[in-house]
């Protein structure tokens, strides 16, 4: 369903419209917070999804690791202390600390914040329970990827450098600093730098994919590292008052804000960073600011328009699927475009079904000839596990291009003759630029036959889309062996093979929420492009079947043997 909320205030409509949006991520596998404001007004806000592997809630309260967000705080800080003269932007890397290398010692905290200083995105040889000292050692020796100054190279070790230099010149820890400067003069009361906060948070999301849960950031046991680049812990109420800040109605000055805000690098033709936030250009109107952070198991976002005073704030604790941030992003479009009168696809209306009913769809269906459809609950509704081309084609459409095929057929090529140690073979199936590749399939293919025993077959589970890259696919692969299977994958570029993994037990390549629909049946909903699957139960002369419907493609399961 499309609808086209009004272009002035905020109708009725228009509320209705964003409520039904939210209502329907939480519906359809969005699992975090969303805040949404006009000046202080909140809009809307919504706390969705379970924030563990049990049924304990999210609440408006739940902790969430936002990672580079931490960033736009420690930049705010750096220039709050250059504001009070306490140090320069311009001073360099060896006034402000101790033990700096010739090659780095012109570094100034200017070129830190606006990624320019030429450090790599992260320093090697930093482990987790590294002390400060080790973590800045480790650092100071990393080697440059550009002359500082030459370029913007996003840089998670430049900004650990400024959390050191901001202990250096106060004389007080980096979470204490944090609080006591901005968190607590903005009423961030859910927020706190470091590990020792993330340890003692009592509510916590715990991070978690489509099909598993993984740990939480109660777990973080690094005592420094980390420290400003993506140590924060808050919630998404607590960064819509940190985006307030953003449009000068906070705790910072406006020459303050101004100096975040000015362009410091053009990254491509769209986009500019400041420092440590991302600004993009709009015709007619202020730089969109956006602030993002990624951190395993969690994706966060901010939004803020300067001009209109709106913020759009989400953050997620689930949707690897969907690439990094992404299922912020496409969030935070939607609900922009419903506040400014365009046109939004909006999730199908949902009911609650009894949990026997929902129990009694669950098990694997078979789509003649060779796909399957397994159905696992997953909170208050199920979760859609797709494999196999008939499969693929409710939610990617039939394979008219024949890309797909052509990379299946690649793989299955790969796969004999690298379980044939075949080398011949193997360079025959591969372009000149691929043979890279080679060592990382041999590696997989053995380290599988070492666990599980000599390889049976291969079994090609279909190839889906790669949402952030276009043209891509990656085409998902079950070994089989007496002892057991695994699994690996192969992603692909325009057909050319990109890389060969080994995959942590994914049960299919597609993996969707199914809940059921006002209008009757089931359906799945991706809220990255609104493709739909609709899932109608029925009995016949035969028993049991699933009537299934997607991208113009209609399918019957019938349960699968066992």
């Amino acid at each position: 369903m499309l609808v086209t909320p009004p272009a002035h205030a905020l109708s009725a409509g228009a509320a209705d419209s964003l409520a039904r949006y939210l209502d329907g991520l939480g519906a359809f596998g969005f699992t975090g917070q969303v805040t949404v404001s006009e000046a202080d007004s909140v809009l809307a806000e919504r706390a969705l999804g379970r924030a563990d592997g049990r049924a304990t809630p999210v609440t408006l309260t739940t902790g969430f690791a936002v990672g580079s967000v931490t960033k736009s705080f420690t930049a705010a800080l750096i220039v709050h202390l250059a504001h009070e003269h306490r140090l320069s932007l311009d001073d360099s890397l060896a006034r402000l600390l101790p033990g700096v290398p010739t090659d780095k010692a012109a570094i100034t905290p200017r070129q830190l914040l606006a990624h320019r200083s030429g450090l790599p995105e992260d320093a090697e040889g930093v482990f987790e329970l590294d002390s400060r000292d080790q973590v800045l050692r480790a650092t100071l020796r990393a080697r440059l990827v550009s002359a500082p100054g030459e370029r913007f190279v996003y840089s998670n070790a430049g900004f650990q450098l400024l959390a050191a230099i901001a202990e250096r010149v106060s004389g007080a820890p980096w979470p204490r600093l944090c609080d006591s400067l901005l968190l607590a003069p903005a009423q961030m009361r859910q927020s706190g730098a470091g590990s020792a906060y993330a340890r003692e948070r009592r509510e916590a999301a715990t991070g978690r994919d489509e099909w598993h849960v993984s740990g939480s950031f109660r777990d973080w046991r690094q005592p420094w590292a980390g420290s400003g680049a993506g140590d924060l812990v808050t919630t998404a109420h607590d960064l819509w008052r940190w985006g307030r800040s953003m449009q000068g109605s906070g705790t910072l000055g406006s020459a303050e804000l101004d100096t975040l805000l000015t362009r410091r690098s053009q990254v491509n033709a769209e986009v500019f960073y400041g420092f440590g936030l991302w600004l993009l250009p709009r015709e007619g109107a202020s730089d969109l600011v956006l602030i993002g952070g990624d951190i395993p198991g969690y994706h966060a976002g901010l939004w803020v328009e300067r001009d209109s005073m709106r913020r759009i704030i989400a953050i997620t604790n689930a949707g690897v699927r969907w690439g990094r941030r992404l299922p912020v992003a496409a969030v935070q479009r939607a609900i922009a475009r419903v506040l400014q009168g365009r046109r939004v696809e909006l999730p199908p209306e949902t009911v609650q079904w009894p949990a026997d009913r929902l129990d009694a769809l669950t098990g694997t269906w078979q789509l003649a000839p060779s796909g399957r459809l397994t159905l696992v609950r997953d909170g208050a509704g199920l979760r859609m596990q797709l494999s196999g081309a008939e499969a693929m084609n409710l939610v990617l459409g039939s394979d008219s291009s024949g890309t797909r095929a052509l990379v299946e057929g690649r793989a299955a090529d790969l796969l004999r003759a690298a379980a044939a140690h075949d080398d011949s073979a193997l360079a025959h199936a591969l372009l000149p630029v691929e043979r890279g590749w080679v060592r990382a399939l041999r590696e997989i293919l053995a380290a599988h036959e070492q666990a599980h025993g000599p390889l049976i077959d291969a079994a090609l589970e279909g190839s889906a889309a790669l949402p952030w890259l276009d043209r891509g696919l990656r085409t998902y692969v079950t070994l089989h062996s007496k002892r057991g299977d695994s699994q690996m994958s192969f992603a692909w570029l325009a057909g050319g093979l990109i890389d060969v993994a080994a995959d942590d037990a994914r049960p299919a390549p597609v993996i969707l929420p199914v809940a059921p629909l006002a209008e009757g049946g089931l359906g799945a909903w991706d809220l990255l492009d609104g493709t739909r699957v609709a899932l109608t139960p029925f009995a016949d002369a035969k028993g049991r079947g699933l009537r299934l419907s997607g991208q113009g493609q209609v399918f019957v399961g019938r349960p699968a043997k066992r």
